[in-house]
């Protein structure tokens, strides 16, 4: 009796989620490193955390490099200006990207 080897499916679909979890771990580092850009994430998140009316909704906080990347939710469009500016303000980042949604305009 001969054994056949499993079928490329059967060993893709085993693969695929080990390869998916291993390159969704975290994304690329900047130049100084992860450690840098951790650093610089904690600055900006303390920061936006200093304001308390943007403590109210979560935001999440992501640097690569000296760029700055905030997503989550506000409540209008002058605290999404404001997380831009605060984020902006913060030593070592040069650009902002501010995605987040602005919680009034959803309808529940």
């Amino acid at each position: 009796m001969t054994v056949s080897p499993p079928p490329r499916r059967l060993l893709a679909a085993a693969l695929l989620p080990l390869l998916l979890a291993a390159c969704g771990l975290r994304p690329p580092c900047g130049p100084q490193g992860c450690a840098a850009d951790d650093a610089l994430a904690a600055k900006v998140r303390a920061a936006l955390d200093s304001h308390p009316a943007l403590r109210v909704n979560p935001l999440y906080v992501q640097v690569v490099g000296d760029a700055a990347y905030i997503t989550g939710g506000v409540d209008s469009d002058l605290e999404r200006q404001e997380v831009q500016e605060i984020a902006a303000a913060v030593p070592g980042v040069k650009t902002v990207d501010v995605s987040v949604s602005i919680l009034s305009n959803i309808n529940f």
